[in-house]
């Protein structure tokens, strides 16, 4: 057999040479022993069809099941089907670039775990899987969304622009609704591409045509399912959906709402100086090395956590709390470590009082937008209950504090969140004054889930009498799911479960669309600055609902 397959390609005498001794190799002489082995696996699959009657049966098995196992899948193999589903997957979920299938380093990986698999290349990669994935996925969703839309009292949209490293702009689109079966459903349904100028009209237009791709009409409509949009208070948003003849409703965010109020403070409260130096301060440690390991020793020597300060960005909630909040924590080391720096950026005895007042004061909001950015619970719900809790736990500080540096600043926040929340309060009933307490938020809505008192109803109405029923009972834990007690007790309050199919299935603030541009940031990265803007679409649309 040797024989005939020396006469027959003299070539492939070096491939024995090849494999003496083991060494380091490069990716092209790699590629050039693999074609080599090809090559003569070709030989020996004829040599073998030429002498079927050969003797030794065992051997030349043994040399089929070689031949099998070094062979390459074919593109319809399941298992090469199968791997090739899972990159797909992984460069969606993990924010890989495409190139990857070009790294060195992932072949090494590939070919170690099964040498038979042949990767796709770049362009089958983003021409041809990547959008069947995307195809495929969206006609799941959309079935699914479809089936719920029988059975559904509202649904929710949240969107929000954005501008990728490529200066490309996007716009995010997610739903929410709670199913029959008080499921709450949290859905992307996209973050398409968004040239232009974002005027009212087109993000209208932009918006109304996204929608529809789902067969959802937020105009004219006679469906009895109500419509609902969460988004931020910016101008041209707000415009947009102003418009007339519309089928919907607008929810300001309240997370959003709660940011502008703080804003309003500060510029009433002078704390402008006060944060100016706090921002120069953390940008001299975070981008000093020297300072940063200066800090870092003098953390060790007073047993201080090694964290790193927090730097404040206009553009994210609760940033200027954070940085306040991690300033505080590293107050020792930085007064040890501060006098080495320039003295434009020293902090005095009174600015270390003011910071710490206003860590207190922050610290309500901080919890509340985390408690209002879940989305495993309804929201919205819970928006009044805390704004009011919140005004409660500053008016505690503005009557047990009046000589406090924060006064000025406590007095403006609660006078811009008054003014920004009034719509949420003309009912009085839900307003009912909170008890004082000196704990945290959660702490207050604790206490007054379980100091309710009961009234008399005084009503023949069946429908008042259930809601009168229904207000007599003791409130449940704030940290307890609504959900899983209506579950339970949904027979008991037939009316009123119409009210909450339609309205807690609405979020309290935009946060998956805050979320999906975080990963949108990751999606179009420095690695990835020439992904096309449609494909960027999937991609995000695919790391959302794998």
């Amino acid at each position: 057999m040797l024989k005939y397959i020396q006469t027959n390609n003299s070539e492939l005498n070096s491939i024995v040479e090849d494999e003496d001794e083991p060494r380091e190799v490069s990716e092209q002489q790699t590629e050039q022993t693999i074609e080599k082995k090809d090559k003569f696996t070709v030989i020996l699959r004829k040599y073998l069809k030429i002498n079927p009657n050969n003797k030794d049966t065992s051997q030349q098995q043994d040399i089929m099941k070689s031949m099998s196992k070094s062979e390459k899948f074919s593109a319809n193999n399941k298992k090469a089907k199968l791997i090739t589903e899972r990159i797909v997957e992984m460069i969606a979920l993990d924010y890989q670039p495409i190139s990857i299938v070009e790294d060195y380093g992932f072949k090494r990986v590939i070919a170690a775990a099964e040498d038979r698999y042949v990767l796709p290349s770049r362009k089958l990669l983003s021409q041809k899987l990547i959008p069947e994935l995307y195809a495929n996925k969206k006609k799941l969703l959309m079935t699914e969304i479809k089936m719920d839309l029988e059975n559904i009292k509202s649904i929710s949209f949240t969107f929000d622009l954005w501008s990728s490293q490529a200066q490309q702009s996007y716009i995010s689109l997610t739903c929410h609704y709670l199913t029959n079966k008080f499921k709450l459903k949290n859905k992307t349904l996209g973050c398409s591409y968004f040239p232009g100028e974002h005027t009212g009209n087109a993000i209208y237009n932009k918006i109304k045509t996204m929608i529809a791709e789902w067969n959802i009409e937020i105009e004219n409509s006679n469906s009895n399912i109500s419509i609902f949009f969460v988004t931020d208070n910016a101008r041209n948003i707000s415009s947009a959906l102003s418009h007339s003849g519309s089928n919907f409703e607008h929810i300001s965010c309240t997370a959003h709402t709660l940011q502008l109020a703080i804003d309003d403070a500060v510029k009433e409260s002078n704390m402008t100086d006060l944060l100016k130096r706090c921002k120069a301060i953390v940008t001299h440690y975070n981008h000093s090395n020297i300072a940063s390991e200066r800090l870092t020793e003098t953390q060790k020597r007073l047993n201080l956590a090694s964290h790193k300060l927090i730097q404040m960005v206009n553009t994210r909630w609760n940033s200027i709390y954070l940085m306040l909040q991690r300033m505080l924590e590293q107050k020792d080391a930085i007064l040890i470590d501060l006098p080495k720096i320039k003295k434009g950026q020293l902090l005095f005895a009174r600015d270390w009082n003011m910071i710490e007042s206003y860590v207190i004061l922050l610290k309500p909001v901080f919890e509340a937008t985390k408690e209002l950015s879940r989305e495993d619970t309804p929201t919205l719900s819970m928006v009044l209950p805390i704004i009011c809790t919140i005004e409660a736990k500053l008016n505690l500080f503005l009557t047990s504090m009046t000589q406090n540096p924060g006064t000025c600043f406590t007095e403006n926040l609660l006078r811009s969140m008054c003014k920004r929340f009034d719509v949420y309060k003309e009912n009085e009933l839900l307003t009912k004054e909170l008890e004082n307490s000196n704990y945290s938020l959660w702490d207050i809505l604790h206490q007054r889930s379980v100091s309710k008192e009961s009234t008399t109803a005084t009503s023949i109405n069946e429908v008042t009498i259930e809601i009168e029923n229904y207000l007599k009972l003791k409130n449940i834990d704030p940290i307890a799911d609504p959900l899983k007690w209506w579950e339970e007790n949904y027979q008991t309050f037939p009316h009123l479960l119409l009210v909450i199919f339609k309205f807690l299935g609405i979020p309290g603030t935009l946060v998956c669309s805050e979320r999906l541009f975080s990963g949108s940031g990751l999606t179009v990265s420095s690695r990835r600055t020439r992904l096309s803007p449609f494909l960027a679409e999937y991609l995000v649309f695919l790391h959302n609902n794998l």
